[in-house]
């Protein structure tokens, strides 16, 4: 569908990250590493092709993070805002495709425990995505593809911080229309 799209289209989603990854910890002797980590993460999202194939588009994402430290609990509650750019490669038209998007993003954390005072965290980053659409019906598509995240600059209370990257795959299910 992206194939003849003239300006004025629009793609509004909502992208769920998967977090299929596998973390693993090294501390030096008598430091107690993590043993478990969850997260949840919504981002909706919203694209607009301003001509043929390239789009513009951002997205926001809310989420909470849970992290065991033996018995203490840790929860890192995020909002962030990415603002991004795309192409659309058709593979099969009107039924499958490639999407890559690149962004910059804002990330706004606070890290939070039992008995101490809340932690800020604010990192500025850019990502990539390259989902693989599924279009089963006009309208709509389903895509899923990997997705790397990584930090430039990271500052905790405002201190520097360790930068992370992050590597995963990521879903998003959409639908569009022309304005």
């Amino acid at each position: 569908p992206y194939t003849t799209l003239f300006r004025s289209v629009i793609n509004v989603a909502s992208d769920i990250s998967l977090n299929v990854q596998h973390t693993g910890y090294s501390a030096p002797s008598g430091v107690e590493a993590p043993s478990s980590v969850t997260t949840y993460m919504l981002g909706p999202a919203a694209d607009v092709f301003v001509i043929n194939n390239l789009s513009v588009g951002a997205m926001v994402q809310i989420g909470r993070i849970s992290e065991s430290v033996g018995a203490a609990e840790f929860k890192k509650d995020v909002i962030a805002l990415e603002p991004r750019v795309g192409y659309h490669i058709p593979l099969v038209p009107e039924k499958l495709g490639l999407w890559p998007r690149a962004s910059f993003f804002y990330e706004h954390s606070t890290w939070k425990s039992a008995g101490t005072p809340d932690v800020t965290e604010k990192s500025l980053g850019i990502g990539v995505f390259v989902p693989l659409l599924i279009h089963p019906v006009e309208h709509f598509h389903i895509g899923i593809g990997p997705y790397i995240d990584t930090a430039l600059s990271t500052k905790l209370d405002g201190v520097n911080d360790a930068k992370a990257t992050t590597i995963g795959l990521r879903m998003e299910i959409a639908g569009w229309w022309k304005l």
